[in-house]
């Protein structure tokens, strides 16, 4: 730790100095040597040096304290002792953060919490944006689930990750699978009335959707009074089935031919009846019938309308047969 420094012209004339900070020499030297890199020495009058501690490393000769050797960078750390570069500070692993400088263990690589992430070297771990999530220790978050959509969070001008995404809830009349990048509308014949849905609810039976995209049960538009459909998610009006004749339904919407009931006895009905008809005066029906009975012997047909009529007795000295237009008079002698 000291040096010889001559004082005078004779032979062993000399004195002993210290070495200072930054220095040594073993005993017998003329003089003193600088710390090599990956060293320092705070004290004078050392014969050694001090190996930079791990989590820093010595790029100079002659360093003179355990500050002038540089430390890792936040998000490394170095187990390593009297170093000389930064190759030897390690980056922490994905999915753990260190933020301090100078790390001296891998046990500073803190793990991410839930809902967070990072990817190797991270100062911090960042949050997992809307819609997202992850387990602990995750290096990257979720993918958007079904029912919602990715929306990037930077501009395609901008140099980021294609991970850069939140993920955003489907609206009603839509629907998803995962990791989907858009919804999609519902298709016709189907709804949807919730949000950050998978799929779509099809129009019950009695009803048909024309159009995509629709919101609820009562956008998909019900078949006419008269008919029936037992279709489920129905495109069109080609599947309510007309009541058969003899029969009629008022109802709108009629899932089930049960919707159309018997006409009752003395009415009658066509095809598609959203109501019976009473038989006009002399005229009757039995349960169900599709039309009222002709006129009977000793009645005429009196015309109501295009496709109606009553029957009248014929008066007396009158008579007629079955479906008779006119009564006619009784012979003579009668």
């Amino acid at each position: 730790g000291l040096f010889a420094s001559i004082i005078g012209i004779q032979p062993g004339d000399f004195e002993c100095l210290p070495c200072s900070a930054g220095k040594i020499s073993q005993a017998s030297a003329s003089a003193c040597t600088n710390c090599s890199l990956g060293l320092f020495q705070e004290v004078q009058q050392k014969s050694s040096c001090d190996a930079c501690p791990p989590g820093r490393f010595g790029t100079l000769s002659g360093q003179s304290s355990r500050e002038s050797c540089m430390p890792c960078d936040a998000g490394k750390y170095s187990t390593a002792q009297g170093a000389t570069s930064d190759v030897i500070c390690n980056s922490c692993p994905a999915g753990k953060a260190s933020s301090m400088i100078g790390a001296n263990s891998s046990e500073m690589c803190k793990q991410c919490e839930m809902a967070k992430y990072s990817s190797t070297g991270a100062v911090a771990c960042l949050h997992c944006s809307q819609g997202r999530d992850s387990a602990k220790g995750s290096t990257v978050c979720s993918t958007c689930t079904a029912g919602t959509f990715k929306r990037n969070l930077a501009s395609a001008s901008e140099n980021t990750s294609s991970d850069d995404y939140e993920c955003l809830a489907c609206s009603s009349g839509k629907m998803s699978l995962a990791s989907a990048s858009m919804c999609t509308n519902c298709s016709a014949g189907q709804f949807q009335e919730l949000s950050q849905k998978s799929s779509c609810d099809a129009c019950p039976p009695g009803r048909f959707g024309i159009f995509s995209g629709q919101s609820s049960r009562e956008s998909c538009m019900p078949c006419d009074a008269g008919k029936f459909s037992t279709a489920r998610g129905a495109t069109s009006n080609a599947t309510c089935n007309m009541c058969p004749a003899g029969k009629a339904s008022s109802a709108v919407g009629a899932n089930s031919s049960s919707m159309c009931t018997l006409c009752a006895s003395a009415k009658y009905s066509p095809t598609a009846a959203t109501r019976c008809s009473n038989c006009s005066q002399g005229r009757s029906s039995d349960l169900g019938s599709t039309a009222c009975s002709s006129c009977r012997a000793g009645t005429f047909e009196v015309l109501l309308d295009e496709d109606n009529y009553k029957c009248l007795a014929c008066p007396s000295g009158k008579i007629s047969q079955a479906s008779a237009s006119a009564c006619t008079n009784c012979s003579l002698g009668l």
